[in-house]
């Protein structure tokens, strides 16, 4: 069921798995218009307070400064979690998956969100397809432990047509 459609982000709610599944339907234009999609974000998750999200990112391209990291942090990420909206997992996390989009060098912006410049209180995972990250939240695709290791994305540069090289 469609619980919010705004001009740049559309918000679903699978009651049957207590799931938001979250569609940047095209970038936001600037920033105040990232930032009002994400106030109703949040205020979607106080409403219906699913226990997982999946953000679909394929048609999202925003950059996202230290200051717009900061901003999410202390004002999505945290109010949720202060409140106690934040179930958790058997590790302890917030079952949150990402799907990565077609845009890697934003998707690592957004993963700078949960990383930089202080770590988050959200771990999310990130995923090559939607139904990869339905069978981690399904908990039917075993993923091994990942204790103390970073993930490394290297950028190399542009190749010959100008597009990056990861």
């Amino acid at each position: 069921m469609k619980v919010y459609q705004g001009e740049y982000l559309s918000i679903a709610f699978e009651e049957e798995n207590n799931r938001f599944i979250n569609f940047w339907n095209s970038t936001p234009k600037d920033l105040a218009s990232f930032k009002n999609e994400l106030l109703n974000y949040l205020e979607s998750l106080k409403k219906f307070n699913p226990t997982q999200i999946i953000w679909l990112q394929q048609n999202f391209t925003h950059q996202i400064d230290n200051s717009t990291k900061l901003w999410v942090e202390e004002n999505i990420l945290k109010p949720r979690f202060k409140a106690g909206y934040v179930k958790v997992d058997k590790d302890g996390f917030h079952p949150i998956a990402f799907v990565v989009g077609k845009d890697v060098l934003s998707h690592m912006e957004v993963m700078g969100v949960f990383d930089e410049p202080n770590p988050s209180v959200f771990k999310p995972k990130h995923f090559a397809t939607e139904q990869d990250a339905r069978n981690w939240l399904d908990h039917k695709l075993e993923l091994a432990p990942q204790k103390n290791l970073k993930t490394e994305i290297l950028y190399k540069g542009l190749d010959a047509n100008g597009k990056a090289i990861i």
